[in-house]
């Protein structure tokens, strides 16, 4: 994770906002909340926000003038929008703001932890990466946690390196098939199968956070096991 963690709450609900920012402090985050416009705009000049957290119907009418400080905002700023219905998705399309995924209302708690856990869970530094609880080594190809450490094959780092960068949505197996080295293998993308179940049972040999999600048909999907 980042070192700050820094989470800027945008709701006008006390309720849902004390609710929301209890949750997330319990899971380590800090965050700070904005009850209205005028404070918004002030936070939002901070240094050091990593992610916005913001119910949509908190820049209605004149309060839309949020938004427009969120797209001015330093772009390394994320943004996660919560929606009240389906109709709320054309609203969104009028903002030009750096939206990493949307939430409709009423979610789930652990949606939420983990759409915030996705954002912050991979933190690169160099050709090293911080994943959960986990570091890779893209030049290495090693992983390595408290526990202790692997080595993955170059296939390996590669399927995982694809799962990383979409942590929380599907990659197709046909994405992955096409980016590995299938020498020796017939071509069939059962290969890719092949290797993730080998990258499954290397993550749990250090009792690795991660979990690769199988969607039937489909594809795989990486994601931080909830505690």
């Amino acid at each position: 994770m980042k070192s700050s963690n820094l989470v800027l709450l945008i709701e006008f609900d006390a309720v849902i906002a004390t609710a929301i920012k209890s949750f997330l402090m319990e899971y380590g985050y800090e965050v700070t909340v904005a009850s209205d416009a005028a404070s918004a705009i002030r936070l939002l000049q901070i240094k050091g926000i990593d992610l916005i957290l913001c119910d949509l119907h908190s820049l209605e009418n004149a309060k839309l003038k949020i938004a427009k400080h969120i797209s001015d905002a330093d772009m390394l700023r994320s943004v996660v929008l919560m929606l009240r219905n389906s109709e709320d998705v054309n609203m969104c399309n009028q903002l030009s703001m750096n939206v990493v995924k949307y939430l409709t209302i009423p979610f789930m708690p652990n949606d939420l932890l983990e759409t915030v856990r996705a954002y912050f869970c991979a933190v690169p530094n160099g050709n090293v990466i911080s994943v959960g609880n986990m570091t890779f080594n893209r030049r290495k190809y090693q992983l390595q946690t408290a526990v202790g450490s692997v080595e993955l094959t170059k296939n390996e780092a590669v399927i995982l390196q694809n799962l990383i960068d979409h942590m929380g949505a599907v990659v197709h197996r046909e994405v992955l098939h096409a980016q590995i080295d299938t020498y020796g293998f017939c071509n069939s993308n059962r290969t890719v199968d092949v290797h993730v179940s080998a990258l499954r049972k290397k993550l749990n040999r250090i009792d690795s956070n991660l979990e690769i999600l199988t969607k039937r048909g489909v594809g795989y999907i990486l994601r931080i096991e909830l505690t």
